[in-house]
């Protein structure tokens, strides 16, 4: 008897198992795979967004991205850009800083990254040439230098940055119901990335402060993220896998 209901579960299991490899197969070959190609950004004037970050359901900081500047950048033509998040998490405090600079296409020309963990540093200066990148690192007891090949139209993206996002849903025309790929270079792991996105074909209603707003839904098809855009403006974001939620503040 014990056997038996051992072998009702192992073909659950496999039934189970089979639906979902139908489902993902299925998914991949509905919403045909489209490679990311950038196009001129809009003309990028000064702006400055806050957002409210929680995690898992408490308010544990804030982060506020802006782009300040336009200008010339060793020889182009470049926006200038920063972001500051402040957490208290676990009794700790991290305050992060960065500094990016791109080009009129949101090719990556150089970043910087600071992070301030209970009072200790941790700097990243990334410059990026026409294929690739030279991190250079710096901790409280470790130093060093990593040079990253880059394909073309590579860009620059964390999960978590908000701002870089908003950046990046600019620079293309996303359409619904299409999957798009692309490299990103993510700074924290000093390396490149195969990443996907999937552009809902429904929107969805959201509500901040007590207002409603019908979403552009974005997802990740390799990590479980959510970004939901009201117009051109990034108003949500969930990072399911962390229990992270941020959201514009108006």
């Amino acid at each position: 008897m014990l056997n038996l209901k051992r072998h009702r579960l192992l073909i659950l299991g496999a039934s189970i198992l089979g639906i979902v490899v139908l489902v993902e197969v299925f998914f991949y070959l509905a919403y045909p795979e489209v490679r990311y190609s950038p196009k001129t950004l809009p003309r990028l004037t000064p702006e400055e967004y806050h957002y409210t970050l929680l995690k898992d359901n408490a308010t544990v900081g804030e982060y506020t991205f802006r782009v300040y500047e336009s200008g010339m950048f060793k020889g182009v033509k470049a926006y200038f850009s920063d972001s500051s998040t402040h957490i208290v998490y676990k009794n700790k405090t991290i305050e992060i800083e960065s500094y990016y600079i791109f080009d009129e296409r949101l090719k990556p020309l150089e970043y910087k990254l600071n992070i301030t963990v209970e009072g200790v540093l941790y700097t990243l200066l990334c410059n990026f040439s026409e294929s690739s990148v030279n991190a250079l690192y710096k901790t409280h007891n470790e130093s060093g230098i990593r040079e990253v090949n880059l394909p073309e139209n590579t860009i620059l993206l964390d999960i978590n940055m908000v701002g870089q996002w908003y950046l990046f849903f600019k620079s293309f025309d996303m359409v619904p119901n299409t999957r798009y790929s692309f490299t990103a270079f993510i700074p924290q792991y000093l390396d490149k990335m195969s990443m996907g996105i999937f552009v809902a074909a429904e929107t969805e209603t959201i509500e901040i402060g007590g207002v409603k707003y019908e979403c552009k839904v974005v997802k990740g098809t390799e990590q479980n993220f959510v970004y939901f855009i009201y117009g051109d403006q990034v108003l949500s974001f969930e990072d399911h896998d962390q229990n992270v939620v941020m959201y514009l503040l108006k």
